[in-house]
C-alpha cells in the first residue's frame, strides 16, 4: 500500500485498518468525506437528502445527475463512481436508521459509522457488529460515547503491583436476585409517594447493597489514573468529534463528579434508567425493597447531576440523563480499572515477539481479548527474560490460561 497516497486516511484510522478497508466488503453509515477513501466494496446508507448547502459541500453539483431532494447516499454514490473506477459501489437509503437490521450487518466485512446517531441508534448497531463478530470503526461522530465504548468494553488492563477484585461488574449481587423476581411493568416517571415504613436503611445499606470492589482504596485511586489515561491520545481507530482541550473537560468533570460520588456514598450509582420502572410484587418485602431501590436509583442520579452541575458552571458541556446513564453503566461494567495504565498505542504485529517477562520490573500491562497489547517495563527486557510465578498471582486462573504474553519493541 503506498503510505503517501493514503496519508489522510491512515491518520484517521491507522495504516492496518486502511489496508482491511482496500480489500474488504465495507459498508459506511452516513454519507460525507470519509464515505470515499479508497475501499474496494463500499455500500453507503444514510437517511437524508441533499440540499442546497450540501451540494455545495460535497461538490455534488458538479455532477449533473445529482439535485437537491435527491437521496444523499445515491449522491454519494455517484460521485464515487466517477472518482474511484475500481470500487463496486451501492447505495441504500432508508427512512430510518433504525430499519438497519442484522440482514444489513451481517452481509459485510466492516462497518464505519461516519454520522451523529442517537444513542439508541448506535447502541443497536455496535450489538450487531459483536454478534456477527464484525469489525467496526466510529470516525469523526460520537466523541465520548466512543471513547467510553472503546475503553470499557474492549480492552482490560491489569496493575501488576497492587492485587484488587478481578469482578468488579456486579456490586449488589443479593438485590439482583431480588429484583430478578419482581415484575417489570410499565415505565413512568418516579414518584414520591413510596414511602420506606418500619425499615432499617442503615442495615439494607449494609447487607443488600453492600460494596463489592475489594480494596476500596485503591478502587478510587485506579479512578483517578484511568482518567489521566483518558486524556492521553486514544487508539487511532477511534476518532473523536471533541478538540483535545474539549474532551479533556468533559472527561475531567465526569470522573471528578463520579469519584466526589464515590467518596460521598462509598459506592458507585445506582443509575438504570431515568424513567424508572413501576415494580410489583406479591411479596411485601420485596416490594419494599423495590420502591426503597427506585428511591435510591432517582436519588442517586439527581446527587450526581448536582455533583456535575456544580462542577460545570458556567460551561455550555449538555450533558443529559440519557448520557449519565449510559457513563456510569459503562463505568461499572469495567472489570479491571488500572492505576499504572498510561495509554494504547498502536502496534505493528508483525513486531511483536513471544517472550518471557520479569514482572518486577513490569509497571503496566494492557490487554484486549485476552492478548496483550503493550508490556511496560522499568528496565529492557529481553527475549531469555525468566516468567515469574507472580503472573498467575495476579490473574485468575481460568483467564492465565487464555493469555499470551507479548512484549512491543518501545
Amino acid at each position: 500500500m503506498n503510505v503517501n497516497k493514503f496519508d489522510r486516511q491512515t491518520r484517521i484510522w491507522t495504516k492496518c485498518h486502511q489496508t482491511m478497508l482496500n480489500v474488504s466488503k465495507v459498508c459506511v453509515i452516513g454519507s460525507n468525506y470519509l464515505s470515499a477513501e479508497d475501499i474496494g466494496f463500499i455500500t453507503v446508507i444514510d437517511d437524508c437528502v441533499t440540499t442546497m448547502d450540501k451540494l455545495d459541500k460535497f461538490f455534488y453539483k458538479e455532477y449533473p445527475f445529482n439535485k437537491v431532494n435527491l437521496s444523499r447516499c445515491t449522491a454519494l454514490a455517484n460521485c464515487l463512481k466517477d472518482l474511484n473506477h475500481n470500487t463496486v459501489i451501492e447505495s441504500i437509503h432508508l427512512n430510518n436508521l433504525d430499519l438497519i437490521d442484522e440482514k444489513i450487518i451481517s452481509d459485510f466485512d466492516i462497518i464505519i459509522i461516519t454520522k451523529k446517531l442517537t444513542l439508541a441508534n448506535y447502541a443497536s448497531i455496535v450489538q450487531m457488529n459483536k454478534l456477527y463478530n464484525t469489525p467496526y470503526i466510529t470516525a469523526s461522530v460520537f466523541g465520548v460515547y466512543g471513547l467510553i465504548d472503546f475503553y470499557f468494553q474492549n480492552y482490560l488492563a491489569f496493575d501488576v503491583k497492587v492485587e484488587f477484585d478481578y469482578n468488579l461488574h456486579n456490586y449488589f449481587p443479593d438485590f439482583d436476585k431480588i429484583v430478578n423476581r419482581i415484575d417489570f411493568i410499565n415505565q413512568k416517571d418516579f414518584d414520591s409517594k413510596y414511602e420506606l415504613k418500619d425499615f432499617d436503611i442503615d442495615c439494607i445499606r449494609k447487607n443488600i447493597f453492600k460494596d463489592n470492589t475489594g480494596n476500596w482504596p485503591n478502587y478510587k485511586e485506579s479512578l483517578r489514573w484511568l482518567f489521566k489515561c483518558l486524556k492521553k491520545p486514544c487508539a487511532s481507530h477511534n476518532i473523536f468529534t471533541f478538540k483535545d482541550n474539549e474532551r479533556n473537560i468533559l472527561l475531567s468533570k465526569l470522573f471528578n463528579a463520579l469519584n466526589i460520588f464515590i467518596s460521598q456514598n462509598n459506592r458507585y450509582p445506582i443509575i438504570q434508567n431515568f424513567n424508572l420502572p413501576d415494580m410489583h410484587s406479591s411479596n411485601d418485602y420485596f416490594t419494599e425493597l423495590a420502591n426503597f431501590y427506585q428511591l435510591l436509583a432517582f436519588n442517586d442520579i439527581k446527587q450526581f447531576k448536582s455533583i456535575l452541575n456544580t462542577l460545570t458552571q458556567g460551561e455550555n458541556l449538555n450533558i443529559d440523563e440519557e448520557f449519565l446513564i449510559y457513563f456510569v453503566n459503562h463505568c461499572k461494567s469495567a472489570n479491571v480499572l488500572c492505576s499504572n495504565c498510561i495509554h494504547l498505542t498502536d502496534w505493528n504485529k508483525n513486531t511483536v515477539k513471544d517472550i518471557d517477562i520479569e514482572l518486577d520490573n513490569v509497571e503496566y500491562i494492557i490487554c484486549r481479548n485476552y492478548q496483550i497489547l503493550q508490556i511496560h517495563s522499568k528496565k529492557n527486557l529481553s527475549e531469555n527474560a525468566q516468567v515469574l510465578s507472580h503472573f498467575k498471582k495476579i490473574i485468575p486462573q481460568n483467564l492465565y490460561n487464555k493469555f499470551h504474553l507479548r512484549l512491543e519493541d518501545l
